[in-house]
């Protein structure tokens, strides 16, 4: 039972993840940049949704939406799973490159990036036509959000992209 669980913790590590989410502050911060409507019944998607506290708030504050959340460890995928009450939000567990047709579906994509290869940028931005909030520095853009997470006490940057142009 012990080697089994050590085996775990390890795969883990070796996936090169972190953890770090936006408080609920940060997305009525991420909601007030993008001056998101209440009917607001478009695609939300999180890339890295982790435990999906984010994409439960968005379904939350706008019930017309549809939100998914895409992440790479299984357990939290199983958490999200158990946490939402909601059919209009999925979480799936799987790479994003799996995923290719939510990716071109969502016309807002928000990702805690900072660990995305140049490829995984460039994968997103290439199969979307939306709006992508992210915070990788390789992809840096004019418009920048601040917004609250949970691994500072100050407000950390982010980077609005338009995919439609990707500018």
């Amino acid at each position: 039972m012990k080697d089994k669980l050590i085996k775990k913790i390890i795969n883990v590590f070796k996936r090169k993840t972190t953890y770090g989410e936006l408080t609920f502050k940060g997305v009525n911060e991420l909601i007030q940049a993008l001056d998101i409507k209440d009917d607001y019944n478009g695609v939300f998607l999180d890339i890295g949704s982790g435990y999906g506290k984010t994409v439960i708030a968005i379904k939350e504050m706008f019930a017309k939406s549809k939100c998914y959340g895409i992440e790479i460890i299984k357990e939290r995928v199983e958490i999200a799973n158990k946490l939402k009450w909601s059919t209009k939000v999925d979480f799936i567990e799987g790479d994003l490159r799996d995923n290719k047709k939510i990716i071109q579906k969502a016309n807002i994509i928000y990702t805690n990036s900072l660990m995305f290869s140049k490829e995984d940028m460039e994968f997103i931005i290439n199969n979307n036509k939306g709006i992508l909030i992210h915070n990788n520095h390789n992809f840096k853009s004019n418009e920048k959000i601040r917004l609250t997470c949970s691994w500072s006490s100050r407000k950390q940057n982010f980077y609005k992209i338009n995919t439609n142009t990707n500018r």
